[in-house]
Formats: structure tokens, sequence, C-alpha cells
């Protein structure tokens, strides 16, 4: 199927260019309105970058931006793995940007989605990307060029591109409704952190039923919690099978069973590193566990 195409590159490009003559004329310069890009329209989703200054003043030289994306009624996106049933994976390319040393892309907590042909995962109605910016120079604003790829799907799938364009000036004001946006995407972000009635792994071992050797989780959510999954990856990239949910009791413990026979991460048992996120409608967390 072709890929749906969206190019602002005359209007953004003038952007850029006028931007940046107007931060060497007037140094320090605050450019109004650079918090967000415009909306490129897809058939059934539309994206943009968004950007601002993310925590306390301490850390006014930490830049964070977002890939914003909106989906319509019935349609869904992707996580970074997309599960069972195949999928689209979002790309992200930054390499046009000026003044960027890194961009390292964030994925919020996902949920699975059931398919006929099989579970996949990630997100519905729409999804906010955090994006850590690294600046070569702190001083100098910072020119994103993003060029994204994701597939947006419904009964079937529509590969979507866009190039997006954005200026970051370190020394603009922070737009509140934007940092906002970008503080809930990023405490969606499954980490290590410790946090309020963030869920927990109670045991992680393996079990041979038969000529299937599985993987058993046991799991500690929070009382009350809903939608409590697991999603295991292999830190190398190797495929691993969606958990099969085995029970929940009342107080929030919830076990998991994979069938590691269905996959090729055993050939190298020894060392091999799983990343394991939890997720409910309270927390989430991520965990990184040698396979045992």
């Amino acid at each position: 199927m072709p890929v749906q195409r969206t190019r602002n590159s005359i209007v953004n490009g003038a952007s850029i260019w006028l931007a940046s003559l107007l931060t060497v004329l007037f140094p320090g310069l605050s450019l109004a309105g650079s918090v967000t890009s415009e909306w490129a329209q897809g058939e059934n989703s539309k994206v943009r970058l968004i950007a601002g200054f993310v925590g306390g003043t301490d850390e006014k030289n930490k830049l964070t931006a977002g890939v914003q994306i909106e989906l319509s009624e019935g349609w869904k996106t992707y996580w970074r793995t997309p599960g069972d049933s195949g999928g689209m994976p979002p790309e992200f390319d930054w390499s046009k940007s000026r003044n960027l040393a890194s961009a390292t892309v964030l994925f919020p907590a996902p949920i699975r989605l059931k398919d006929p042909s099989g579970d996949s995962i990630g997100y519905k109605h729409a999804v906010i990307f955090p994006v850590v910016i690294a600046p070569i120079n702190r001083a100098n604003p910072v020119q994103l060029k993003l060029n994204v790829v994701f597939g947006v799907c419904a009964t079937i799938c529509i590969p979507e591109e866009h190039e997006l364009s954005l200026i970051l000036d370190p020394t603009s004001s922070d737009n509140d409704s934007v940092a906002d946006l970008l503080r809930r995407a990023l405490d969606q972000v499954p980490t290590d952190v410790q946090r309020e009635k963030r869920p927990n792994i109670v045991a992680f071992r393996s079990e041979t039923i038969g000529s299937h050797e599985m993987l058993i989780v046991e799991t500690q959510f929070p009382e009350g919690a809903a939608g409590a999954d697991l999603f295991v990856e292999a830190a190398d990239g190797g495929y691993v099978p969606l958990p099969e949910k085995l029970s929940r009791t009342s107080d929030g413990r919830v076990r998991f069973r994979i069938d590691l026979s269905k996959s090729d991460i055993l050939k190298a048992k020894t060392g091999r590193q799983l990343r394991l996120t939890l997720v409910s409608d309270q927390s989430s967390a991520a965990f990184i566990r040698a396979l045992p």
C-alpha cells in the first residue's frame, strides 16, 4: 500500500531561516509560537512536534520535545514492540536537525489491543512520545527536523510518513499548556524509579511443562488497579511472545506465563537480558532481569 506523505517543507523551511536570522540579529530573542509545529494531517491521524521546559528552574537547560499523534476513532498505532499480530513500530529520524547532539525518544506505557489475528501492543485515540533533547551548543536554538514513520491501523494498516520542523530556543519563556502535556507524557513512561502505587515483580522463574519451557512472572499491582498487564522484550531485540495472564487475586497479585518455546532467545540463554514492563490504569514500571 502506498505511503501517505505530508510535506510542509516550504513553510517550515522559511520559519527555520527566519528564526535563525532573528537569533543572529537579536541574541536572546524569545521566539513566540515556537512551542508547536503545524499539524501534519494523514487519512486517519495527525501528528505534530511540541516542545517546552519540563522541571524546575534548575532544569531550565533541559529541553524536552514531544511527538504528538492523534488518531481517528477505531484506529490505533504501535509501541516500540508491536506484539504477536505484527505491526509497525514508529521510526524517528532526526538526522537533518541542527545544533542537536542527541534526541532520545521515550515510550509511554501502552495497552494490549485485541485483534482477530492475535494481540498487539500500542495506543488508541492519542499518544505523545516525549523526546529528551541534548543541544550541541546550549546557548543557541535547536532546529529540530524530524522524519517520522508510523503505522495507523483499524482492520488494515496504513504507513504514515511526515516531515516536521520546530525551533527550540533555550532563552524563550515556557508555555504552560505544552509543558503540562509533556509532563503528563513523561509521567506515563515506565521506569525503574520507585513511584507511588508502582507495580512490582514478586517472583521470576522458569518451569518446564512437557516439551515447553515457560517463564513464570508473579507480579504485585496496587489493589483495585485495572488493566494490569505485562510486556516482555529481549534487550537485544529477539522475539518474545506476549504473556498469558494465568490468575489474579483480590489483593492485586497477578501471575503471567510466557511460552519460551515460541521464541529464539533460548539459543543464547546464558546472561540473556529481558526488559519487563508492567502497566495498569494507576501506574507503570520497567525492570531488567536476566533470563533464569
